[in-house]
């Protein structure tokens, strides 16, 4: 009896051990598994992370490349931009270093020219995509395309002066009676000095005419003559040579007494802008965008350093003597304004100019498509 209960203890003790080795195999097969799975999975979401990065990284750079198309800089696809010596391309100088040095988003080719006829021109065949030009000239470049140009944002303000070599002249009722020399017949000073003459209710002023900026300048420099309207840089110019000149009258605070109140500008006399040919616009506006962009954030480092922009501007042959232009800077108002107040004082601008002569601005006052507002 003694013996059958021993051996049946020793049978269940055997079943036991059996069973809590299978359970203990079970279990380590059960974490073998799990850690293999697991493995797995970790393995899996590095590969999905991976794959999900290099997607990522791929979308990225085409959404770049989409947002700036020309980022290769190929010249086949080269927005063409013009500028004109003087104030209405002075604005451009440090853009321009920015763009010798490879730093800008855009694709641009800049060219400057000495004649505005050539920029015309080159802007109604298609051979510039966007310019800098007089105002006035905007307004007949539109006239001329029927509506295949556009302003998008003016760049200079009043730049023309009265010179005088003396110090009898402080108020446009002092010039009752003078003979006043001026440059550019059909120009926009001339127009300017007109309008102000007749406003100021001067009767008796005699306006003789050289034949260029660099003449007038050079004749009032050596005291040929007493009284000269001139745009800067020529007003600079003209004083580095002559001690005794002085401005006698700015003529962009004169036109404000006749004006309106625009809050946030230096005077309400628009003198360039930036236009652009509305086929290029209507095809490529992106890029368009980026350069006013581009534009208006380095017309914020000329303003800060005006030495080394006059280095630069003398550089690309916008201006002649880079001293010279560094005194001209403040007085050439170098701004960037767009939208509403643009269009306020565009078209107070084009009504006198129509007023004064419509053919100043191409016979015709533009409609509104002759703005483009962002």
């Amino acid at each position: 009896m003694k013996k059958r209960k021993w051996l049946a203890f020793l049978m269940a003790l055997c079943m036991a051990v059996t069973v809590l080795a299978g359970c203990s195999s079970s279990t380590t097969t059960e974490e073998s598994s799990t850690t293999e799975e697991t493995t797995e999975t970790e393995k899996t979401t590095d590969e999905t992370t991976q794959e999900t990065t290099e997607e990522t990284a791929e979308g990225t750079e085409d959404e770049e490349a989409s947002q700036y198309p020309n980022v290769k800089k190929d010249p086949a696809l080269a927005m063409h931009v013009g500028f004109i010596n003087g104030p209405t391309g002075m604005g451009a100088a440090m853009l321009m270093d920015e763009n010798e040095n490879g730093f800008l988003f855009g694709n641009y080719d800049f060219q400057i020219y000495s004649d505005p006829t050539e920029v015309t021109g080159k802007i109604i065949n298609g051979e510039l995509d966007v310019a800098a030009v007089p105002v006035n000239l905007a307004a007949t470049l539109y006239n001329k395309t029927e509506g295949g140009v556009q302003i998008a944002a003016i760049n200079t303000l009043g730049t023309t002066y009265l010179v005088e070599n003396g110090q009898n002249i402080s108020s446009m009722e002092d010039l009752e009676g003078k003979t006043v020399y001026l440059s550019g017949q059909g120009s926009v000073p001339d127009y300017v000095f007109t309008y102000l003459l007749a406003k100021s209710g001067i009767t008796d002023c005699t306006v003789e005419y050289a034949t260029s900026h660099v003449e007038l300048a050079t004749k009032i420099a050596a005291g040929e003559v007493d009284l000269a309207v001139m745009p800067e840089p020529y007003v600079s110019i003209a004083m580095s040579q002559n001690d005794a000149l002085r401005v006698a009258i700015d003529l962009a605070e004169v036109w404000d007494t006749f004006s309106y109140e625009e809050p946030n500008v230096d005077n309400t006399l628009p003198m360039g802008c930036i236009v652009v040919r509305t086929a290029y616009l209507e095809e490529h506006e992106k890029e368009f965008k980026k350069f006013l962009d581009e534009y208006d954030n380095f017309i914020d480092v000329v303003k800060e350093d005006y030495a080394a922009a006059a280095e630069k501007a003398a550089e690309f042959g916008i201006v002649e003597d880079a001293a010279v232009a560094e005194k001209a800077y403040p007085n050439c108002h170098i701004t960037y304004i767009k939208g509403e107040p643009m269009v306020r004082l565009v078209d107070h601008f084009l009504n006198v100019m129509y007023e004064t002569n419509a053919k100043s601005i191409g016979g015709a006052l533009p409609e509104d498509d002759f703005y483009y507002i962002r």
